[in-house]
């Protein structure tokens, strides 16, 4: 393992890679993609920083394959508290959990990870077969944890990540002590054809032929421009901290490389990608019995949240709560971190104690954030 710990954080960024032609002619030949792994350590430490007060470690990870390694971010690892563990989405990476990893760590040990091939980790070729793509993706995650010595963790995954929290809890449920799926990709099946709006039925044609992120990587030297015109939400949800461009950049230099992790994403799902081959809803009831499950959406989230009732439904002898946080859209621990904080935090509370909260709790927690919400603004 490759370790820094970071007191007060400092510039994690990898040595570049130099230019191996002679100066005058590298200074003649631009990078058509202005990227790097230099560039996304530099702007992933300016977004941590401007969060983070408090000790944190960064490192690779060696899997037992040498060319496999995830990039990982700990906090308080010492604590006795039930770990949790965080699983990004698609074309995320760790520094998008920067407003929350000081607040979900306060009473536990917490870990982020770059899924294998996305933001700093090893971009492999994986797998074009969907149920190999999503085992490579799955398999990854038990190595890691093997390596990191967790014996069993509470695992709270964001879209892409929900759904491959959810196939890990499949395959290794012994690990779990909760599943938190968070505004989860893949938990719905597509509609019939002749239920799906016109719109839909062009992208599901075009968007079969495409990677998510292509257009980007084909814009060159505009690609960083794009994102911040046509993702300035994502941009926007940090500005209590940030008011430039470092989470645009951080964006663009995750999915600006060799879209391996892409690859895999579109082998598990279906035409524009918003469905998966293999949806969890079919999956999710074969969960062992005594797994506590507390699926989280945002409310005002594209994201179909019915399936999320259909879980609860299908598990009716078992534990699973469905909550959703107002104010809050597809990235709910971004856009209400406050909310999301305290939620997960009790969540995890009852957890080690082997226990869970109540779904009307839960909802009081939330309500008691609206009613403050409405007190200030009256």
């Amino acid at each position: 393992m490759e370790t820094q710990v970071t007191d007060l954080p400092t510039n994690n960024a990898e040595p570049a890679h130099h230019c191996q032609q002679p100066e005058q002619s590298c200074r003649k030949l631009p990078k058509w993609r202005p990227t790097s792994k230099a560039k996304l350590a530099e702007v992933e430490e300016k977004l941590l920083k401007a969060y983070l007060k408090i000790p944190y470690t960064t490192r690779m990870v060696q899997l037992s394959n040498p060319k496999h390694q995830l990039w990982t971010i700990s906090i308080n690892e010492n604590h006795s508290g039930t770990p949790l563990v965080l699983v990004h989405g698609m074309g995320g990476g760790i520094g998008l959990w920067a407003k929350n990893l000081t607040e979900l760590s306060k009473n536990r040990p917490v870990y982020a990870f770059d899924l294998i091939g996305f933001g700093k980790s090893s971009r492999p070729t994986l797998s074009t077969k969907t149920d190999v793509a999503e085992d490579q993706f799955v398999d990854s995650i038990e190595e890691w944890r093997k390596q990191m010595k967790l014996e069993k963790f509470i695992l709270l995954g964001h879209s892409l990540g929900g759904y491959l929290s959810t196939s890990y809890a499949l395959k290794y449920p012994e690990r779990i002590q909760h599943l938190i799926p968070t505004d989860p990709w893949g938990y719905h099946e597509k509609p019939p054809e002749t239920q799906m709006p016109t719109r839909y039925k062009i992208l599901l044609g075009i968007g079969s032929l495409f990677y998510p992120m292509s257009f980007l990587r084909a814009s060159g030297p505009f690609g960083p421009g794009l994102v911040k015109k046509f993702r300035s939400d994502i941009q926007n949800k940090f500005a209590d901290a940030l008011t430039d461009d470092t989470v645009s950049n951080y964006i663009y230099h995750c999915n600006a490389r060799t879209p391996s992790g892409e690859i895999a994403f579109k082998s598990i799902s279906l035409g524009p990608y918003i469905w998966a081959k293999n949806p969890m809803i079919n999956r999710a009831v074969n969960l062992p019995k005594e797994l506590p499950v507390s699926i989280l959406y945002g409310s005002e989230s594209w994201m179909d949240k019915t399936a999320g009732y259909q879980v609860q439904t299908a598990r009716d002898s078992s534990y699973v709560t469905v909550q959703k946080i107002p104010d809050a859209g597809h990235h709910v621990y971004a856009d209400r971190s406050d909310i999301f904080n305290v939620v997960v935090s009790e969540i995890c509370k009852a957890a080690d104690q082997n226990s869970v909260v109540s779904h009307d709790k839960l909802e009081d927690i939330i309500l008691s954030f609206e009613s403050t919400s409405t007190k200030k603004t009256t």
